[in-house]
């Protein structure tokens, strides 16, 4: 198992280099940690990730949707993603990456009749793709079993190539209803480090007076700074992932939605059922009873996702 080196947030840019793709055809990573930590980064190469083990909420994009054991997710090319959850997490977090580039494979490859529905795929990914139905846990266990092989063989590469003949005929629903605004989000430290204060804090009383400050910045240029990057204001952004939390804990639990709500973060009822209701199109209560009635009937399309007007849909 591969660990996650120990930093500090904002020590590094959120770009991340992977020097091993240059020289292969992919790279493969598995992860076994007490939690998903959360960091905020984007890279070059396609990611194909499969959750084995570990709940929290996933931020792909300008998607923030809760994350499950089980799922399997593809990311495209510069697409800014993490997956973060709480320190209280009980079960440890368990997961495998497959990480290549098929700009390196060659043109001319790609050129190749056979292989442009393959190609339309790795297209489609640069929104965020989850993948779902009944081969997902199977494509998971491929995945799982190139660790068993030698690494950069052969045999793990058409392990590979046999994932992908599965993934052509998987069901799917796309994260983001557009390809991010930006190539990534910006190598300033300074919104890696917004972000990681944002996603620990979140459950507290969060002020864009106070980041501000954190980052040295004035309230005004915080805020025209954030939006820039983000696609949306800081309170907005807040509340989308305070929203997600109390989403999470509805479909999760039998807990009472105020209890629900105030242990995310809001301060004041009625503010919490207004924003419930401009973000997700539902009142609390119509979002735990449908999200109950599609774990019942569908369990893996119960999603949040980015809208077209930019907030989250519930579908």
């Amino acid at each position: 198992m591969r660990k996650i080196p120990a930093s500090k947030i904002g020590e590094k840019p959120s770009f991340v280099p992977l020097p091993e793709a240059h020289q292969h055809a992919f790279i493969y990573s598995q992860y076994q940690e007490p939690r998903f930590h959360f960091y905020w980064h984007y890279h070059e190469e396609i990611e194909l990730v499969f959750v084995r083990q570990g709940d929290g909420l996933r931020y792909i994009g300008r998607s923030v949707e809760p994350s499950r054991s089980g799922e399997l997710i593809m990311l495209g090319s510069n697409l800014p993603h993490t997956w973060g959850s709480s320190a209280s997490q009980l079960r440890e977090a368990r997961w495998t990456v497959v990480q290549f580039s098929p700009a390196r494979w060659g043109p001319t490859l790609w050129n190749l009749p056979e292989l442009k529905i393959l190609y339309k795929l790795f297209k489609q990914a640069e929104c965020g793709i989850q993948f779902v139905g009944g081969n997902v846990q199977q494509i998971g266990e491929l995945m799982e079993s190139i660790g068993a092989l030698a690494p950069m063989s052969f045999d793990a590469f058409a392990i590979l190539i046999q994932i992908f003949r599965l993934l052509l005929d998987a069901d799917r629903r796309v994260l983001n209803a557009s390809p991010a605004p930006w190539a990534g989000p910006s190598d300033d430290p300074r919104l890696q480090f917004v972000l990681s204060l944002i996603d620990k804090q979140a459950d507290d009383k969060l002020s864009q007076a106070r980041l501000s400050t954190e980052v040295n910045m004035a309230p005004a240029v915080f805020s025209r700074w954030f939006k820039q990057h983000m696609g949306r204001t800081f309170q907005h952004y807040v509340n989308e992932v305070r929203i997600a939390r109390v989403c999470a804990r509805l479909v999760n639990s039998d807990e009472n939605i105020t209890t629900a709500a105030m242990a995310s973060g809001f301060q004041n009822l009625a503010n919490f059922n207004r924003r419930f209701l401009a973000i997700t199109n539902l009142t609390p209560r119509e979002f735990r009873t449908k999200a109950q009635l599609m774990l019942k009937t569908r369990p893996s399309r119960m999603v949040l996702r980015d809208g077209l007007r930019g907030w989250l849909e519930v579908v």
